[in-house]
């Protein structure tokens, strides 16, 4: 269906039920509210620590790579680690990005 038939149907159909619009409407702009507010107000990023997180998972990524030495400069001790899955699925997900 064309964008110009779609919202012409879509249209016809919130003015049938002006109530369904509104709560959508209402729903959205709550959602957004609710999303975007803590992101406007915070006077500092909300997540300053995101670096040394993508740090550690690119040392369980490069762990057994020569190229990157740092099994020189690490010991893995994988239940020390309180994140250990979001850092392997990090890992995993960096395979798959290029550097």
């Amino acid at each position: 269906m064309p964008l110009p038939k779609l919202a012409t149907a879509l249209l016809r159909r919130l003015r049938r039920r002006p109530l369904e619009a509104l709560s959508a409407a209402l729903v959205l702009a709550t959602s957004v509210y609710v999303v975007v507010g803590p992101l406007w107000v915070a006077r500092y990023p909300l997540m300053t620590d995101l670096p040394f997180h993508a740090a550690i998972a690119s040392v369980f990524r490069h762990y057994f790579d020569d190229a990157w030495h740092f099994r020189e400069q690490f010991v893995l001790q994988p239940f020390a680690v309180p994140y250990l899955t979001t850092y392997l699925l990090a890992a995993l997900l960096m395979t798959f990005a290029s550097a």
